[in-house]
Parts: C-alpha cells; structure tokens; sequence
C-alpha cells in the first residue's frame, strides 16, 4: 500500500507502435501502484513499470494522469492503424484523404488531413474545435455517439505545403481526454504527417 505519492513519473514507451505513454500519480492515499500491459491488459503489483506498460493507482481515490503522444505519416488516399487510448479506451486514427479539386492551378493531389475519434465499445462524447468533415467552419462533436471525423488542413494546389491544429475533448469509460492535434499536408510529398497528443483522467 502506498501512504502517498507526490509527482512521481514514470515515461514508457510502447514496443512497435512509436507511442509514448506518461503517467503521473498525485497525492494518492492507502492505493496500490499497479503496471497495466498495454498489449494483453495484464496487471502487475509494482511502483517502476516497464516498456509496454501504463501505471495506474487501484483504489485510495487515487488523480492520476496519464498522457499519450505519437507522430505518424500517412500516405495519400490511406488511413494511419487506429491507436487506442489506455484510460478512455477511444482510438484515433489519422486520415490523408485525397479530395476532388477543380481545374488548375489545383492539383489532382490535393489533400485533406482528417481525424477520426471512436468507441469501440459502448459509447463517447465529444466536442472539438476541428470541423465536421473538414468543410465547415466552427465546433464539431456528438453527444452518446460512436464515432467522429473531423478535419485538420487541406492541400490544394500545386506545391502546397499547409499546417493546422486543433483540439477536442473526449468522454468515455467513466475518464475523460483532452487531446491535440497538429498536422502538415504536403502537395509534393502525397503525405500528411500527424502529431499528436492526449492526457487521460478517470472522472
């Protein structure tokens, strides 16, 4: 059992999927530290965890924290494999779609980076500062919904090179995600290159 525990970090990085993970546990009383395996689920009894691993406080009323990021490229016309989130249990999967342009200057490559948040089990809220579909302008979100997408940037023309970034924010299994999203589609390169970004609480 642990009395308490204060601004203790621990930083893993997941194995094969370029996905790092960080956990902070704050102000914990009479919990347990546990390591959770993030590819079978399998938890053990310890205060260090290992590559492969989140920490997580059982019972205590423990806050913990637990912050996951990754970058990723994806090709035009395909879709990045989706990331689950540990906490929440959404995953998110980037989008490099190629879009219909009209006549030159545009290019048959143009682009649209999009984000796609679901549940793949039971249901989520959400509310994000990206566009439905890319096309309007505003908040996007659903409310008890399975799934989202959202878009980030676009690249039209002939050698475009564009940047854009956003935000939203995700219920689901009893946590909550405040995630960012930072992207750069290029023309040339037939590619988006996604950053981002989540920190989980349980509610």
């Amino acid at each position: 059992m642990v009395k308490r525990i204060i601004a203790s970090v621990v930083v893993v990085l997941s194995l094969g999927v370029g996905v790092a993970y960080a956990a902070t546990q704050v102000a914990s009383s009479d919990g347990t530290q546990v390591c959770v395996n993030e590819g079978r689920g399998l938890v053990r009894v310890a205060a260090t965890c290992r590559a492969g691993e989140y920490p997580l406080t059982i019972g205590g009323g423990s806050d913990v924290a637990v912050t996951s990021s990754g970058t990723v490229t994806v090709a035009l016309g395909t879709s990045s494999t989706p990331v689950t989130l540990p906490v929440t249990g959404l995953t998110l999967t980037a989008v490099c779609e190629r879009t219909t342009a009209p006549v030159p200057p545009y290019s048959p490559n143009s682009a649209a980076a999009r984000v796609t948040i679901a549940a793949p089990t039971g249901t989520m809220d959400v509310i994000t500062s990206l566009p439905k579909g890319g096309g309007a302008i505003g908040l996007a979100g659903t409310v008890g919904g399975t799934s989202l997408t959202a878009g980030i940037q676009g690249a039209l023309s002939v050698g475009d090179v564009n940047y854009g970034e956003g935000t939203a924010i995700a219920s689901a299994n009893g946590a909550t995600a405040s995630i960012t999203f930072g992207v750069q589609v290029s023309e040339p390169d037939r590619a988006c290159k996604f950053i981002w970004q989540a920190t989980e609480a349980p509610n």
